[in-house]
């Protein structure tokens, strides 16, 4: 029996497809992920394993092995390169055997950007855009005093970080954390939101008891600071208190006279005006 040089060719592997729904465990349709959702969801197996794989290995031989990065993009673009000269010239071998059409061409993930998806997305980025730079302007300008300070306190956090960790190693935990995290929460979900409701009402119990605290400590504080100067404070009201009388009349009768002497000078004014 012949084979044809159809049935011998490698069919060329196909770039992965994400559906507009996935299907949840019970069956029914959840709202459509996003790549980036699906890629730390581990919705698909080997897209998601090639970019932790690869992403660890570029922090790890950059952290551990103390290699630069700009030595480790340049080693990988030049394994990619080889390995698509070797491909080409052994495709060229063989394009008499198989024939040019049975032998795939891939892509290395550098497809051409399709300008109608494109332009379709561009309303929605703006509104984005828009919407968090009006939100950064209000803080800037202290629109809220609240969001301001929550700023200045993220802004703070953020410094803190920087001091205790370098940015390659801040960068590395926070990308294991998405890949891990949002899969952990996933399978634990009813668990983790028990956890996190009970941990909420705990912190919201201990706040107010802070809150109540600190307001009766405030009002002691408050009526010991008061006490301290009216104790501090009478001797000398009541020694001065004549003079602060007699300045008060002054002040009182000055203030009367004086619009008396205004009309007074206004009136003798006119008089000769008219003499």
């Amino acid at each position: 029996m012949e084979t044809s040089a159809d049935e011998i060719a490698p069919k060329a592997p196909e770039l992965p497809k994400f559906d507009e729904t996935v299907v949840g465990a019970s069956g029914g349709d959840v709202p459509t992920e996003t790549l980036v959702e699906q890629v730390v969801l581990w919705r698909d197996l080997k897209l998601s394993g090639a970019i932790f794989g690869a992403v660890n290995l570029i922090c790890i031989l950059t952290l551990f092995l103390k290699y630069s990065f700009l030595s480790v993009f340049s080693f990988l673009v030049m394994l990619l390169l080889t390995a698509s000269f070797l491909f080409e010239n052994g495709a060229k071998l063989l394009e008499g055997h198989l024939g040019k059409e049975n032998i795939p061409q891939p892509s290395f993930g550098l497809e051409p950007f399709n300008a109608d998806a494109i332009q379709a997305k561009v309303p929605q980025l703006v509104d984005f855009l828009n919407e968090n730079i009006t939100k950064l302007r209000d803080i800037v300008t202290c629109k809220d005093n609240k969001t301001t300070l929550r700023a200045i306190g993220v802004a703070f956090c953020f410094y803190l970080l920087g001091r205790i960790f370098p940015d390659l190693v801040l960068f590395y935990l926070l990308f294991l954390s998405a890949f891990i995290l949002p899969k952990v929460y996933e399978m634990n979900k009813e668990q983790i939101d028990a956890a996190a409701a009970q941990a909420q009402e705990r912190i919201a119990e201990e706040s107010a008891k802070a809150y109540k605290i600190a307001e009766e400590r405030t009002k002691e504080y408050s009526d010991i600071a008061s006490k301290k100067f009216n104790e501090t404070a009478s001797p000398y009201l009541e020694k001065y208190q004549p003079q602060l009388d007699t300045l008060r009349q002054r002040f009182s009768k000055a203030s009367v006279q004086a619009p008396a002497d205004v009309a007074s000078a206004a009136a003798s004014e006119v008089t000769k005006k008219a003499e």
